[in-house]
């Protein structure tokens, strides 16, 4: 997935209706600037945009990402995945109510491709092939998770990844699977006694 352009208003520090961030013409971009200017408000809203919630929420209502004094949010995010373009409208109101919308763009026409929070979150998930949980976990590595990685030794970032891609439900089903296999050969073992005792 490459972002093309993102417009943002009333979405957290952007109050404002802002000019559309354009990444088009960018191969690689990097967000910089002072604490608290918006670095990650700016992935923020992509993540809203494409499944209506961020990791920085929690299990917090959406509409304490609407800035203040404001009574709404919007977030519309064009993007690509291989050759064919996207768009995503999102935006949702004070009072809770909410709208969006992706279309498949082609050149300077457009078709809808899903309307709704449910259609567009599986949409999305098929188009991007990720869904909430993998997109936040391969693709939006948090601050403070990104900041122990880096200054972690080696067994520290082996527990971050660990934690960051789930791998720890692999290592579960490994030892569930040892004790499986050392019931089977248990079984087996009695199996056989049993078959020499006739012999």
């Amino acid at each position: 997935m490459r972002p093309i352009t993102l417009k943002v208003s009333g979405f957290m520090c952007f109050r404002d209706e802002q000019a559309p961030l354009d990444f088009s013409e960018l191969e690689l971009f990097a967000i910089s600037g002072p604490t608290g200017a918006g670095k990650s408000s700016v992935l923020d809203a992509m993540t809203y945009a494409l499944y209506g919630k961020v990791p920085r929420m929690g299990r917090g209502s959406v509409r304490e990402l609407i800035s203040h004094g404001r009574d709404r949010m919007t977030v519309t995010f064009e993007f690509s995945v291989h050759d064919r373009r996207f768009l995503v409208a999102r935006s949702t109101r004070r009072t809770g109510t909410s709208a969006v919308q992706m279309d498949e763009l082609h050149g300077t026409t457009s078709s809808p491709l899903a309307e709704g929070a449910r259609q567009v979150q599986q949409a999305v998930a098929r188009v991007v092939g990720l869904d909430y949980d993998a997109f936040t976990q391969a693709v939006m590595l948090p601050q403070g998770d990104f900041a122990r990685f880096l200054k972690g030794d080696r067994a520290q970032r082996r527990l971050i990844l660990q934690e960051l891609l789930r791998l720890t439900v692999y290592g579960r089903m490994r030892e569930l699977a040892n004790e499986q296999c050392k019931d089977a050969r248990r079984s087996v073992d009695m199996l056989e006694q049993q078959l020499q005792a006739y012999a």
